[in-house]
Order: C-alpha cells, then sequence, then structure tokens
C-alpha cells in the first residue's frame, strides 16, 4: 500500500479471516484500506457511514454436534460395540463443538451504496480496538 501525500497510518489490524487468508485493515488520516493478498480495498474516510462488530456464535453447529453425538451413542448402545465410526463421529462433533465455543466476530463497513463484511473466528479484543479507533475518527 502506498500512503499518499501528507497520509499517515494512524491504526492497524491484521488477522486471518474464516478461510483462511490473512486480511491487513489500516487506517490512515483520509482512508480505510483493507487488503489481503490478492486485493486491496480503499474506502474514503467521507464515505463511510458505520463500523462495527459483532460477536456470536453458530447455533447450527452445536446442534449439528450434539446429533452427531448422540447418533454416535445410539451406535454403540444398538451394536454393543465400538467401531471405527464411533471414533469420526465423536472427533466430529469435537471440532464442531470448539468451532461453536469460540464463536465469530463480524467486522462492518457501512457506506451509501451497501455494506461489506468480514469475518474472523473467535472474539478479538484488538479488532476491538481497532473500530472504535476508526469510529472515532469518523466522528
Amino acid at each position: 500500500m502506498k500512503f499518499g501525500d501528507q497520509e499517515s497510518k494512524l491504526a492497524e489490524y491484521c488477522c486471518k479471516d474464516e478461510l483462511g487468508r490473512k486480511i491487513s485493515c489500516i487506517l490512515t488520516d483520509r482512508r480505510l484500506v483493507i487488503s489481503d493478498k490478492n486485493s486491496e480495498e480503499s474506502y474514503p474516510l467521507g464515505k463511510i457511514t458505520v463500523v462495527s462488530t459483532v460477536y456470536g456464535r453458530y447455533w447450527w453447529v452445536i446442534l449439528i454436534a450434539m446429533l452427531t453425538a448422540l447418533t454416535c451413542l445410539a451406535d454403540i448402545a444398538f451394536r454393543g460395540e465400538v467401531s471405527s465410526s464411533w471414533f469420526v463421529g465423536f472427533t466430529s462433533a469435537g471440532i464442531m463443538f470448539y468451532l461453536w465455543f469460540i464463536g465469530y466476530t463480524k467486522f462492518s463497513i457501512g457506506q451509501m451504496g451497501g455494506n461489506k463484511r468480514y469475518s474472523i473466528f473467535g472474539k478479538d479484543e484488538k479488532l476491538t480496538a481497532f473500530v472504535d479507533s476508526v469510529n472515532e475518527k469518523l466522528s
């Protein structure tokens, strides 16, 4: 990223999104720049209406995890023996429970033409601090 004349970096945040791509967010005194390996998007501060974060959990993931675990328990109860599907089922349920537990954070940039959203796993205090610094600059 190249800075313009008399443009300075005020804040920076780097993370990996849900797909594992590295994302860099840079706030300057004129714009907000979001870049990854393949692209770079620049949002002039005058055109941004809102920047926010929302933390949540995928509730459907915990439901699938519970159904998977119950199916494995029912399989063990009816067969009376432990099979290889038992290990795969409980491992899958454990991974789904972990993804539910850490949750996700959606980072949203609002403009007159619509919103652009980025999602990352977990709750990140650095992202919240970055969004606060962007909102300070906007106000």
